[in-house]
């Protein structure tokens, strides 16, 4: 496992939610928000006699992702992870899944043509040799995923209550540096301080293989 050591956990983890993971479970479509306010007004009339209760029932479509994100964000850092380390590994596999053909008109509306999409990828890391770890992810596809391919370089968070690492977590969100973008199935990680704290390990790196060392 190629892993770079630091104690950045705290900076980039956080058991208070932040706005992109209160929007992962946030009510999508019309439906789901109609499902959401629906019981929501119920629940306030169901709790109409006790003010509190029932204010608090009605704010639940509002409140309810950032109690949801909380939870979520509990259970990773419930174990309270005394060590973090950024894993350089790779993209070893991709493969598209739930294959749907779409079939649509050309530009002058003769003839049908069919395309294939896809609603999902999934994506396996990890060490490049044999027996090294794996992390595999199932993450909803879209544009950046369109470009993933075996090879590229892959950076992960790795959490473990032993310094050397021999076991760890690994936090199932990828930063594809050559790409610039993430994949994951659920925001665990601040993502502009883990790009802070990844560049300055390098340049550490690079000072130290030049002869400089790093603070």
């Amino acid at each position: 496992m190629s892993l770079c050591e630091c104690v950045c956990q705290d900076r980039v983890l956080s058991l208070f939610p932040s706005g992109p993971q209160a929007e992962f479970y946030a009510p999508g479509d019309v439906s789901e928000k109609i499902v959401w306010w629906s019981c929501a007004i119920g629940g306030s009339l169901i709790f109409s006699k006790i003010a509190s209760l029932a204010a608090l029932a009605l704010l639940a479509p509002v409140l309810g992702p950032w109690a949801l994100a909380s939870l979520r964000n509990c259970e990773l850092l419930s174990k309270g992870w005394s060590y973090g380390g950024i894993w350089h590994a790779q993209v070893l596999e991709v493969e598209p899944l739930d294959v749907r053909a779409d079939t649509f008109s050309d530009r002058q509306g003769v003839g049908w043509q069919q395309r294939r999409s896809y609603q999902s990828i999934r994506v396996l890391c990890g060490d490049p040799w044999q027996g090294g770890a794996r992390v595999e992810m199932v993450v909803p596809y879209g544009y950046s995923q369109e470009q993933v391919s075996a090879g590229q370089p892959a950076e992960l968070l790795a959490l473990s209550n032993d310094k050397s690492f021999r076991n760890f977590k690994v936090v199932r969100e990828v930063f594809l540096p050559q790409l610039r973008c993430w994949l994951s199935e659920y925001p665990f990680i601040d993502r502009f301080e883990f790009v802070k704290v990844l560049n300055a390990l390098l340049r550490e790196q690079e000072g130290r293989a030049r002869g400089f060392p790093g603070r």
